[in-house]
């Protein structure tokens, strides 16, 4: 609650059907990051409905698309998840003034919403747990393993330094590593230091420079000990 977030906040629920409706929604907004053709993009089916949020010029903006429940995963939880993931999204864009994927490494961006998505999102500890092994149980795929070594070279895909570059093949993957990866910094210092980091990115620093003055670690110090307490929470 100290950093700084938008006094107002649209937020558009929809479904599949409902695109054309958010898509003019969108067009009505004083401006915005997210384009109709993106919301198309990002809600492709009625099983394949996904969610952007964020701030543009002091507004915050949540587009939350409600996939049809056709798994255990999407609950009423999930949607209350989705919620507090987008809505960190918005205070991100407040203290850097920009999309957080262009500021950000991919794998923070989206890592640091899906830690306060995910503590924020469940009535019980029961539900928290399923939801948090769900994203343990996704496969490996292109990484090929869960060991240091690959969690590794994932931040160097997803932008450990490279100012928001993301490769796309292994994108996904922010949601899952990079939440986990986040979750221990919060472990280790708390959840606002997560966004002190943010804040510093915000006031001109590199995200090697924020991360050392947040954590007296270097970035690349830290990445092969997080990449180790990542493996370690997948085994």
């Amino acid at each position: 609650s100290r950093y700084k977030q938008p006094s107002l906040t649209k937020t558009f629920v929809y479904k599949f059907e409902d695109l054309n409706w958010v898509q003019q929604r969108n067009r009505e907004l004083p401006g915005s990051w997210h384009k109709p053709e993106d919301l198309a993009g990002n809600c492709r089916s009625p099983q394949n409905c996904g969610s952007f949020g964020g701030a543009f010029n002091g507004q915050g903006q949540l587009f939350i698309g409600i996939p049809e429940q056709n798994n255990s995963y999407v609950t009423l939880d999930f949607t209350f998840h989705n919620l507090a993931h987008e809505y960190t999204h918005t205070v991100q864009y407040s203290q850097l003034n920009a999309p957080a994927n262009v500021k950000l490494p991919c794998w923070f961006a989206e890592g640091q919403p899906q830690v306060i998505g995910h503590s924020l999102g469940f009535d019980s500890f029961a539900d928290y747990k399923r939801s948090r092994m769900i994203w343990l149980d996704d496969p490996a795929g292109l990484l090929n393993d869960y060991s240091a070594e690959s969690i590794l070279k994932f931040y160097s895909l997803t932008g450990g330094s490279t100012g928001g570059f993301c490769n796309q093949d292994i994108r996904p993957r922010v949601y899952d590593i990079g939440y986990f990866t986040v979750e221990a910094l919060a472990a280790i210092k708390g959840i606002e230091s997560t966004m002190d980091l943010v804040v510093g990115i915000g006031n001109g620093l590199s995200f090697e420079d924020s991360f050392r003055k947040i954590y007296g670690i270097s970035w690349s110090e830290a990445a092969p000990i997080l990449a180790k307490v990542v493996s370690a929470t997948y085994k």
